[in-house]
């Protein structure tokens, strides 16, 4: 290592070489006595702290999601939070809706909070309309709701599906709910809704008891063309809170 070093009043007094320009604070000479003493020579102990970090539930369901959705060959997109009000509102076919709009944002690409993870896929899959068909893709993430907390506002972890490809329709989007279903132990009710978005009598929303968690449905013309996709889409997007709540009961 090439320190020099003494004694000094109880303490050890070090002179750092020039060229080790990577030592930085103390903490850096500790870590080369015990790289130089080797860790496998130091007996391990747990601090004694009044608690442990641990994942929380909804991070252990979302994992299972993932793997569920990855092992029936959909894959994953990780996309921002931040959007543009045109993608939550025009290109969805949808009024001025209750969203979370920041105040100054650096580009108005990113002035909003996504309360729906859907049109960030529905951008991901305008982004590859180049590459080959189908495309299925999903994603695990947070959407922001107005709501009466402090805050004024929530993080509400969900899910989303989309799947594109010459002859999509409501039946892959089932397909894949119904995956979701099965391996996740739940029973999942469908019933018949409009929305703005989806092809008339082609969606519905999904309920898990009484409680309405979702929507799944074909994606209208116009949704499609706002996006610029070519081919017909069909998908999903659940509340996963309320899937852990059911899965705790």
């Amino acid at each position: 290592m090439k320190y020099s070093a003494e004694k000094d009043d109880g303490c050890i007094r070090v002179e750092v070489p020039c060229y080790r320009s990577d030592v930085m604070h103390q903490y850096d000479l500790i870590e080369d006595v015990l790289i130089a003493h080797r860790y496998r020579n130091i007996v391990p102990k747990v601090p004694e702290l009044d608690q442990v970090g641990s994942q929380s539930d909804i991070q252990d369901t979302a994992q299972v999601v993932r793997d569920i959705l990855t092992g029936s060959g959909v894959t994953e997109s990780m996309t921002y939070v931040h959007i543009s009000e045109d993608d939550l509102t025009e290109k969805m076919s949808l009024n001025k809706e209750d969203y979370v709009r920041l105040e100054n944002p650096l580009s108005e690409d990113f002035g909003s909070l996504r309360n729906m993870v859907i049109p960030s896929l529905l951008d991901v899959l305008s982004q590859n309309r180049q590459h080959s068909y189908p495309q299925s893709i999903f994603e695990v993430g947070d959407s922001v709701e107005l709501d009466d907390s402090p805050t004024g506002a929530s993080n509400i972890k969900k899910v989303a599906f989309v799947k594109s490809d010459q002859n999509v329709d409501f039946t892959d989007a089932r397909r894949t709910l119904q995956t979701l279903e099965r391996d996740l132990g739940i029973e999942l009710d469908i019933k018949s809704s409009d929305r703005a978005f989806f092809k008339n009598s082609r969606s519905g929303d999904i309920y898990i008891g009484e409680k309405r968690i979702g929507f799944v449905g074909e994606f209208s013309d116009k949704v499609c063309d706002s996006w610029r996709l070519d081919n017909p889409v069909a998908g999903f997007e659940i509340n996963l809170e309320e899937i852990q709540s059911a899965l705790k009961k």
